[in-house]
């Protein structure tokens, strides 16, 4: 089964796509995802799906709603150590191998792409970004819980295309960079290494002057905030 989060929620089975319930079924999973291999209690849970004025009923809807995700995710389940979620202590763990998790093998792959030659690196890389659907936890984004686990994504993404950059740049690529690095910079003015990577594939082009420009304009920026460009 795939849990798959890099866009909206999905849930894969071996025969398909998994029709999940309802939106309070579908933020409860999605929490127990963003902490995966955490026990989370039932109030942290209450306070991130129910928000900070929570019925008096949410602890028992909460209990209702995990029941009906265990029936949907485990149809086969013959003992409680069969259990997709978990019960311990008090608390919810999601017991899911990180690969079955598309947001895990994301980062494991951008990981592991920073300490691979630049053939493999690029492959590592290329792979990570077709894993993404859209935004992370795109169902979710009106919730406090999915905010840091779209920055951590949304982060690793650019590294991503940092990394895809670089090995391509390593292997002669110029060209396949450029029009990649040019939207990086544009999006991420200030980011010193997607500057440093576009201005080097101008550089290769033959783009000289467009590279000095680059530089110019990096420079610019960060006077103004009162910043040096890192040496």
């Amino acid at each position: 089964m795939q849990f798959l989060v890099l866009g909206s929620l999905e849930v894969v089975g071996s025969d398909g796509p998994l029709e999940l319930p309802g939106a309070k079924e579908r933020a409860v999973l999605a929490y127990l995802l963003a902490h995966l291999g955490r026990s989370v209690s039932p109030d942290e849970i209450i306070d991130a799906v129910w928000g900070e004025r929570p019925p008096a009923s949410a602890a028992r809807s909460l209990h209702a709603r995990v029941s009906r995700l265990r029936r949907l995710l485990e149809p086969e389940r013959t003992a409680a150590s069969d259990s997709v979620i978990v019960r311990e202590g008090s608390g919810y763990r999601l017991a899911v191998a990180e690969d079955d998790v598309d947001a895990e093998q994301f980062a494991r792959l951008v990981t592991e792409a920073r300490s691979l030659e630049p053939r493999e690196s690029l492959a590592n890389a290329e792979k990570a970004l077709r894993l993404l659907r859209g935004e992370p936890y795109a169902d979710f984004l009106y919730l406090d819980f999915a905010q840091s686990e779209v920055r951590r994504l949304k982060e690793l993404e650019l590294q991503a295309c940092e990394l895809r950059a670089a090995a391509l740049l390593h292997l002669g690529r110029h060209d396949e960079a450029l029009p990649d690095l040019e939207r990086l910079v544009e999006q991420n003015p200030l980011r010193e290494p997607v500057v440093r990577l576009l201005m080097l594939a101008l550089y290769r082009s033959g783009r000289h002057a467009d590279a000095l420009a680059v530089y110019r304009g990096l420079y610019e920026r960060l006077r103004e905030l009162g910043l040096e460009p890192e040496e």
